[in-house]
């Protein structure tokens, strides 16, 4: 139980998939009254760093500007993206807020992709003339550190979270 000063920790968390409307998502159920939502990708569980040296105090303190709400969640897509191990993601997001619900958000795999492949784009980190089937016919699937093809394993992302969370998900 937390006191009336401590942030919570989330009662839901969206966990993907990438490029398929979760900061939308999660904007817009900040909206009701009695949500919390945190204003930025978290990234607790995904990410070794944070989750083993800043621990679950940092990650509670992520949810600074709670004022009460019983509803209180976050939004990373990378929990569900395969190149972060998402049964390493599912078993960290296990430990720390078990009774947690879990909303992923699917998309048509291709459309994800041209999606992911645009914005990568305007990032710089693929050249302008980029064109996503000559991608993915030179891309091995596991040395895809954009995640243009690993991103739309769904299934095989998806299912430690099933394992665990049952209908929770």
């Amino acid at each position: 139980m937390t006191s009336s000063r401590e942030p919570p920790l989330p009662t839901f968390l969206i966990i993907g998939a990438q490029k398929s409307a979760t900061r939308w998502l999660r904007f817009n159920l900040g909206l009701h009254p009695d949500v919390y939502a945190a204003p930025n990708e978290i990234e607790f569980f995904n990410n070794r760093n944070r989750y083993n040296d800043l621990g679950v105090s940092w990650y509670r303190s992520q949810f600074e500007g709670w004022a009460g709400e019983s509803i209180v969640g976050e939004a990373t897509p990378g929990y569900m993206f395969w190149r972060h191990q998402p049964t390493i993601c599912a078993e960290r997001v296990r430990s720390v807020v078990p009774d947690a619900h879990l909303i992923a958000i699917l998309r048509n795999p291709i459309d994800r992709a041209h999606s992911a492949m645009l914005h990568h784009i305007a990032r710089n980190a693929l050249p302008p003339d980029s064109d996503l089937v000559d991608i993915v016919r030179r891309t091995r699937a596991d040395r895809d550190p954009l995640g243009l093809i690993s991103g739309g394993w769904y299934a095989e992302s998806l299912e430690p979270y099933r394992q665990r969370f049952e209908d929770q998900l």
